[in-house]
């Protein structure tokens, strides 16, 4: 993969996806060039060091992302380890335009890139987990957390998984899944989908 290509895997994987197109999925990747990113009792992302401050500072961000928790053993070590994960679309049941089984584009990045990912432009589509467009709907791209056999979407197919997504619906708050997450000394991004805070769902019945 050439290097421009590698600063945004949707486009290197063929998806020209405006900015519209891409919904509230959070990609992951890496910082931005010098951009700090952490005070307090977190750590810079980039070095991996962690930073001095106040017990009055300010919440830090990371693009969209706000970070928090303290830095465990090995953190910068996870940051430079690769990940190897599908990007594609889906726009519906049998949609045209929904990536095909074997279409599916395996990127390898470090983890520190998935996470700061990459802005968008009025060609281009933002990416990164540490990033939150917000969409008009739940359609566009997309990324399966792990590789497989032939680019197919399917759980057969699946080689290795480098991460595991975790959907919650049980009706718990999100700060008493974050509290949760801190007091385990857990490393998770987290972010809230396309529905979230609904509190039902309707049903269309004939």
């Amino acid at each position: 993969m050439a290097q421009n290509e590698a600063h945004n895997p949707f486009k290197a994987a063929g998806l020209e996806l405006t900015a519209d197109e891409l919904t509230d999925y959070l990609w992951m990747t890496g910082c931005e060039e010098d951009r700090a990113c952490a005070t307090g009792n977190v750590i810079n992302i980039k070095t991996g060091q962690p930073v001095d401050s106040g017990e009055d500072a300010a919440p830090t961000f990371l693009n969209d992302a706000e970070v928090c928790g303290e830095e465990a053993e090995g953190f910068a070590d996870i940051l430079n380890q690769p990940a190897t994960l599908l990007v594609g679309e889906m726009w519906g049941q049998c949609d045209r335009r929904n990536t095909q089984d074997k279409e599916w584009s395996p990127t390898t990045l470090t983890w520190g890139q998935w996470i700061g990912g990459g802005p968008g432009d009025k060609n281009n589509p933002a990416w990164g987990f540490s990033r939150h467009p917000v969409g008009k709907d739940k359609a566009g791209a997309c990324m399966v957390l792990g590789s497989s056999v032939g680019g197919a979407r399917k759980a057969k197919a699946m080689d290795e998984m480098f991460a595991m997504g975790l959907d919650i619906d049980s009706g718990v708050t999100l700060d008493n899944v974050l509290n949760i997450i801190e007091e385990k000394g857990l490393f998770c991004l987290v972010y809230t989908s396309f529905n979230h805070g609904n509190r039902g769902i309707e049903l269309k019945r004939m």
